[in-house]
């Protein structure tokens, strides 16, 4: 068994610094800003228009996306010596410490380690380190636990970006080459160790997600009785069903299908009233509304067409196809924007029952294989009402669905412990990082 817990001591005399990045080190240790001790250059982007300059390309190339590869061993694209020359790209050394200057997500204010000579684009900033005074792993390691404050510089939105003089201001410890080599080493070590153990439970995530698949395949295309007579569907990619179900088109079984609200959305929202969903409140297959948005209930009267009851079923339209979700009955009377809205008729399809339907395999490849548009995925009512759904007796359905519910809540639970468990090692490994690198723990002294 790997034991990540360790007995650390502190060293024996430290100072205090009065700064954003950290508030003492070892007595023996230095501090100054990155500039200090760094040459920093940034990237160009040859013309995208002129293919000659990306076509069949020996040079590597990194986009600012690619900083969550960690260590970059090689980039998603190449230019060609005619691109090079014609661009602002530099010509970068291995162990260059690369910086997203802005970016998607969470993208900017991340690094990564260049293995590799290349080039970069004009997001990036590449950190090239003075080896007789700093060690390109441990800015690398600093970084990483710096990266909250590098973003607090210039604020979380999208639009504002780091730049030189931002660089600049980050401010760093600096023990001895000698220590810092150390202590690169040594996180390298313990960080591969808590890395293993963080792979390995997300394969096992994965088996739990095949089991639940598997489960929810089984239920609802052959039934809860293994032993059952079973038929030909009549449908060819269906196969066979169980003697007793039947296959028939979902418009046949509903007694509404409808687009919700497609126009302009200016204007409309409050902040209070009724709750408008929109695709993105549809998180693996349950309604999240943590984002929230809200019409009145005028404007919503006024598009009744699009108020939600519950036991209504909701398709996510354009985007992630094969997101489904049930209407509950903390969302009825909701309104909705850009979902189709299928409402079973419960004299023969429990609500229960065709939402574990399009969670199988059959049910989601029925969906992504009658979208349109290769660019971007959309799904149409006027088309899905065609597909043909397996239904049983509704007393089978309840019990199909009640089955899966207790399966589906178990195997829920056992990930959901699983990923509190990488996350509680994703943090140690951060507070370990954090503690190593401005001296709070003397790795000589680890045990």
């Amino acid at each position: 068994m790997i034991t990540l817990k360790k007995q650390h001591r502190g060293y024996k005399s430290c100072k205090e610094v009065d700064s954003i990045w950290f508030d003492r080190i070892p007595i023996s240790w230095r501090e100054g800003k990155v500039t200090r001790f760094t040459i920093i250059k940034t990237g160009g982007t040859p013309n995208r228009e002129i293919l000659s300059y990306w076509e069949n390309g020996s040079i590597p190339w990194m986009s600012s996306g690619e900083v969550n590869k960690g260590i970059v061993r090689e980039t998603d694209n190449k230019i060609t010596e005619d691109g090079f020359r014609n661009s602002n790209a530099t010509l970068l050394p291995v162990h260059s410490v690369m910086i997203a200057l802005n970016g998607q997500g969470k993208t900017k204010g991340m690094s990564a380690i260049l293995e590799i000579e290349a080039t970069c684009n004009q997001s990036l900033a590449a950190l090239i380190c003075d080896e007789k005074n700093l060690h390109y792993k441990f800015l690398y390691y600093y970084l990483q636990i710096q990266y909250r404050t590098i973003r607090g510089l210039v604020g979380d939105d999208a639009r504002d970006g780091l730049n030189m003089s931002t660089m600049k201001e980050i401010f760093m410890p600096i023990p001895t080459l000698e220590e810092q080599v150390s202590i690169a080493s040594y996180l390298d070590e313990k960080c591969a160790l808590i890395d293993r153990v963080i792979e390995g439970k997300k394969k096992q995530i994965e088996i739990l997600e095949e089991q639940r698949a598997a489960i929810i395949n089984q239920a609802v295309m052959k039934g809860l009785d293994e032993s059952v007579e079973m038929k030909e569907s009549g449908v060819e990619w269906i196969g066979e069903i169980p003697k007793e179900w039947q296959a028939i088109r979902l418009s046949k079984l509903t007694t509404k299908m409808t687009n919700g609200f497609v126009g302009p959305t200016r204007n409309i929202f409050f902040d209070s009233g009724v709750k408008y969903l929109q695709s993105l409140h549809i998180k693996n297959n349950h309604i999240i509304f943590d984002t929230e948005y809200y019409v009145s209930e005028k404007w919503s009267n006024e598009h009744s067409k699009s108020i939600l009851w519950e036991g209504d079923l909701l398709f996510v339209q354009t985007g992630d196809i094969g997101q489904v979700a049930l209407v509950t009955k903390d969302f009825e009377g909701s309104n909705c924007h850009a979902l189709i809205i299928t409402r079973p008729n419960k004299k023969y399809l429990l609500p229960e029952y065709l939402v574990w339907y399009f969670l199988s395999s059959l049910g989601k490849e029925q969906l992504i294989a009658h979208q349109t548009g290769a660019m971007h995925p959309h799904l149409n009512c006027r088309v899905i009402k065609y597909i043909p759904v397996i239904i049983p007796s509704k007393k089978e359905q309840l019990e199909i669905a009640e089955f899966l519910e207790v399966e589906d809540s178990k195997i829920r639970k056992t990930i959901g412990l699983v990923e509190h468990s990488i996350s509680v090692l994703n943090e140690y490994k951060t507070s370990l990082i954090s503690h190593v690198v401005t001296g709070k723990i003397d790795i000589s002294h680890t045990q």
